[in-house]
């Protein structure tokens, strides 16, 4: 039997989902130093204060068989804090690229992982992309490949940093460095996390402990390791972003350029 097929259409109201994407830490985007300045530019706030307030380390998969991650920057997904009430986005034009590019880049470029981490959104049921949307997506490919090069010449100038999810030793040490935080004193961004760290934790445990008998999807480790790693890497990376160049922060120009054009049409 011919499955039908409808042209994916992001509407809350229509799916009663919420915005679930929004929500999710399976959806938590990975975002770039441009998508930070044009934050930003929409905000008003500072580079380091959307970072310490509203960003979150995130893990993306670059190696299914080794369970190999790497680290970006990313956005708090519990929910999102630039989601409204009415489950709209509060800086729409200035989202970031991986926002903009949802779903498209899955059902183009890796329609496999629909199936795996996002068969719980509704809004991917039976979709298929217009001739319209896939345009779109042919444009905005060279924007964040020229972001993601830039990211390393001007921000992970040590190269990208690489997490394995492969066995638990990363893990148990991750889980030891969260106790211990959440024992000593810490700061004023950090308060508001606490019950975060609090669950993330409680969740570790009990992974550790099935640890040999229980195989563990590494992206369900990976949601916990970036609750984590956050707090681990909140003042080096803030610290970062206040001293970007202006060079460096000029190699976004373009790119945002770019995205302002067709980030309305999307």
């Amino acid at each position: 039997m011919k499955i039908k097929t409808r042209a994916f259409k992001c509407d809350p109201r229509q799916f009663g989902c919420r915005a679930a994407c929004c929500r999710s830490a399976d959806t938590k985007p990975a975002l770039t130093v441009g998508d930070y300045l044009r934050m930003s530019t929409a905000t008003g706030e500072s580079l380091s204060q959307l970072w310490l307030n509203r960003g979150n380390v995130n893990l993306t998969l670059v190696d299914k068989a080794e369970s190999l991650f790497i680290l970006t920057l990313g956005l708090r997904h519990d929910p999102c804090t630039f989601l409204s009430p009415e489950a709209k986005c509060k800086i729409y034009a200035m989202r970031p690229l991986a926002c903009g590019s949802f779903p498209w880049y899955i059902l183009i470029e890796k329609p496999e992982e629909l199936l795996d981490g996002y068969s719980d959104l509704k809004c991917l049921k039976n979709v298929r992309n217009t001739p319209a949307q896939a345009e779109l997506w042919r444009r905005m490919r060279p924007i964040m490949r020229t972001e993601a090069e830039a990211e390393l010449r001007h921000f992970w100038t040590k190269g990208p940093s690489h997490i394995s999810a492969k066995d638990t030793t990363i893990f148990y040490h991750l889980y030891k460095y969260a106790r211990e935080y959440l024992a000593g004193p810490k700061p004023s961004y950090a308060m508001e996390r606490v019950p975060i760290l609090e669950e993330a934790i409680k969740k570790m445990e009990t992974i550790l402990k099935m640890s040999g008998r229980v195989v563990i999807p590494p992206h369900k480790l990976a949601n916990l390791a970036q609750n984590v790693l956050f707090f681990w890497a909140a003042e080096a990376i803030a610290k970062q972003l206040d001293e970007l160049t202006p060079a460096a922060k000029e190699a976004y120009k373009s790119t945002t350029e770019a995205w302002q054009e067709i980030s309305l049409q999307v």
